[in-house]
């Protein structure tokens, strides 16, 4: 005796797999987004630990503020024309 779906059964399993694909959805985009924030978090804090380095180090060459400077300005540039790397 074969088992058949009757339309109702048919219908809840379709409701069902929507269910389970859009709440992996949303588990997936927050995992995505917390990623985001922490590599946002992670870029301002090198950002500002060169900015400091290149300030206090200019009283000592002023190579290493220029090249400071330099890494800050390429490293804002990048992030702002690709933003998912960052």
């Amino acid at each position: 005796m074969k088992n058949k779906l009757t339309r109702r059964d048919y219908l809840l399993n379709r409701i069902y797999e929507e269910l389970k694909q859009a709440n992996t959805t949303r588990h997936y985009a927050e995992l995505l987004i917390d990623n985001q924030v922490l590599n946002s978090k992670l870029f301002n804090i090198v950002i500002a630990m060169l900015s400091s380095s290149g300030a206090i180090l200019y009283f000592i060459e002023t190579y290493y503020a220029f090249a400071a400077t330099i890494s800050v300005a390429i490293g804002t540039v990048l992030n702002q024309f690709f933003p998912v790397f960052f």
